[in-house]
C-alpha cells in the first residue's frame, strides 16, 4: 500500500509519514509539485539546482503567469569575523550554490518547505496559500552552524515573467513595493514585507532585495524574509485605473499582514500632507483608504477655524447653539463649505474619532 502512495525519484522514494510527504531531492524530478486553494493554483518545477517558481493560474479570470528561470533562494551570507573586513565583497549566492535538502508538502497541498543547505546556514523557503484568498506568501529562514553567520541581504524573489507587463515599478532600482504585473484581465501585486526594499528589473527578469543585517550565533535561527504575491481583477484597461486598484489592493493586504504591535490609536493628522491648507473635498477622498489601513483617529489640524481673530469673540454667539450653528459660525467657509459636520459622519461611519486642533487665542 505505500508503495501505491509513493512515487520513485531518481532511485529516491517519496515516504507518507504522520500526514507530511518528505521529498528527499538532489536531482530534477518529472514531476511537478501543485499546491492549491480555491483562486490559485501554484505550479513548481525541478531543476538541476532544485525546485523553483514556474507558473501561477488566478482561476477567477483564467489567468496565467507564466516564469522563466526563476530562483528560490539568494542570499549575501558572511562569517561573522569578516562583516567588519574592508577587503570583504558582499555577493549574492544564489541557488546553484546551496545544496537542495528535502521538501516537505502539508498535507492540504497548501504549503510546502524546501530545505537548501550551505557551508554557513541552513536555509528554509516556505510558501504557503491563503485559506481561501488569491495571495501566495513566501518566508525564508536562516539557522546559523556552528561558528555563526551574518545574512547581509536577501533576494526575496526572482522571477522572469513570461507574457506579462510589468506596471511598476516605471525603472529598475527603484526603491519601494509592489511590482505590479499585468495580464489582460488580471494583475499581480509582488511584494516584500521590510522597509526600502530594492526592485531591480532587466535581462535576468524582476529581483526584489533587501539588507537586513541579521548576526546569527552558532544554533541560532531566525526569519529573514517575507513576502507575498497578490492577485486581483483588473477593473479597466486605463493602466492609471489598474494602479489605483492595485494601490487599494496593497493597503488591503498590509492592513491585513502587518498587524501593527503598538497600542492604538493609530492617528492621521491633516497636518503632515496638506499643512494649513486641508479642506474638506480632500479629508473625503482619503478616509475609505485610512479606514483600510486601521485608522481610528482622525485629526483636523490647522486651518478648519475661521481665520479671524480672536476666536473667543465669536463664541458666546454659539455657546448652547445647536451643531448646525455652531459649524457654520466657527469653520472657515472657503475649506469647509458644508462645515465640518460631514467629516464627523464620515469619521464615524468608518469607526474612526476625530479630534481638532484649537488656536491658544480661542
Amino acid at each position: 500500500m505505500i508503495k501505491d502512495l509513493c512515487r520513485d525519484y531518481q532511485g529516491t522514494m517519496y515516504a507518507v509519514f504522520l500526514g507530511l510527504v518528505f521529498c528527499p531531492t538532489t536531482q530534477a524530478g518529472p514531476t511537478p509539485l501543485v499546491l492549491q486553494n480555491k483562486t490559485l493554483a501554484v505550479r513548481f518545477e525541478y531543476s538541476p539546482a532544485g525546485p523553483r517558481l514556474a507558473s501561477i493560474d488566478y482561476q477567477p479570470t483564467k489567468d496565467s503567469y507564466a516564469f522563466s528561470d526563476s530562483q528560490e533562494i539568494s542570499l549575501a551570507v558572511l562569517r561573522p569575523q569578516a562583516v567588519h573586513d574592508p577587503k570583504t565583497q558582499v555577493d549574492y549566492e544564489v541557488q546553484k550554490n546551496f545544496r537542495l535538502g528535502d521538501a516537505v508538502v502539508a498535507k492540504d497541498s497548501k504549503s510546502v518547505v524546501f530545505h537548501f543547505l550551505h557551508e554557513l546556514v541552513r536555509a528554509q523557503v516556505h510558501y504557503e496559500l491563503d485559506a481561501d484568498e488569491p495571495v501566495l506568501h513566501k518566508t525564508i529562514s536562516c539557522s546559523a552552524h556552528e561558528g555563526g553567520a551574518y545574512v547581509a541581504g536577501v533576494r526575496q524573489w526572482m522571477l522572469k515573467p513570461v507574457g506579462m507587463e510589468l506596471a511598476w515599478p516605471a525603472k529598475s532600482g527603484t526603491f519601494g513595493q509592489p511590482a505590479v504585473l499585468l495580464k489582460p484581465a488580471s494583475a499581480c501585486l509582488v511584494t516584500l514585507e521590510w522597509p526600502r526594499q530594492q526592485v531591480l528589473n532587466d535581462q535576468s527578469g524582476i529581483r526584489i532585495e533587501y539588507r537586513p543585517g541579521f548576526d546569527l550565533a552558532g544554533g541560532e535561527s531566525s526569519q529573514v524574509s517575507r513576502g507575498s504575491i497578490v492577485f486581483f481583477p483588473k477593473q479597466a484597461n486605463e493602466k492609471n485605473a489598474t494602479l489605483e486598484t492595485a494601490r487599494r489592493a496593497f493597503y488591503a493586504h498590509v492592513a491585513n499582514r502587518a498587524k501593527p504591535n503598538v497600542p492604538f490609536p493609530i492617528k492621521f493628522t491633516t497636518w503632515g500632507p496638506w499643512l494649513t491648507s486641508t479642506t474638506a473635498d480632500r479629508i473625503l477622498q482619503v478616509v475609505d483608504d485610512l479606514q483600510y489601513v486601521g485608522t481610528d483617529l482622525l485629526h483636523f489640524d490647522a486651518g478648519w477655524l475661521w481665520p479671524d481673530q480672536p476666536y473667543s469673540t465669536r463664541l458666546p454667539n454659539v455657546m448652547g447653539a445647536k451643531d448646525e450653528v455652531w459649524d457654520k459660525t466657527l469653520t472657515d467657509p472657503a475649506r469647509l463649505p458644508n462645515g465640518m459636520l460631514p467629516i464627523v459622519k464620515a469619521a464615524k461611519e468608518r469607526n474612526m474619532k476625530l479630534s481638532v486642533w484649537m488656536d491658544s487665542l480661542c
